[in-house]
């Protein structure tokens, strides 16, 4: 498993390495950390260790370890806060994050957090 880190969108899109593998992407760009990986292995528990072993390095991310495993177990596999308690969308959202099995043994996942 490699990591690749990008200081924009754009940099990341013109690096061909979109849809790689065992890859995890990171791209830091405007107040915001945007992570993900698309990996082959036998449960969501594994996806999220693999996904969370290459961002040992940033505490922002890896203080969400645990929530979304937890989430996970309990059958939630996605979480954000753009919708208010109200049913407004919130002006201001600061994170959203999936774990998505697209097949037996392939996983996507993906973290997106403000930075503040």
């Amino acid at each position: 498993m490699k990591r690749n880190d990008f200081t924009s969108f754009d940099e990341f899109e013109n690096s061909n390495t979109s849809g790689n593998m065992e890859t995890v992407t990171v791209i830091k760009e405007n107040e915001w950390f945007k992570v993900d990986l698309m990996t082959e292995c036998k449960s969501y528990k594994t996806a999220l260790n693999r996904f969370f072993n290459m961002l040992s390095d940033i505490p922002l991310l890896m203080e969400w370890k645990n929530e979304m495993i937890e989430s996970c177990e309990n059958g939630y596999f996605k979480c954000n806060d753009m919708m208010m308690s109200d049913g407004t969308y919130n002006t201001e959202p600061c994170f959203a994050w999936e774990v998505e099995q697209l097949d037996d043994n392939l996983f996507y996942i993906f973290l997106n957090r403000k930075i503040f």
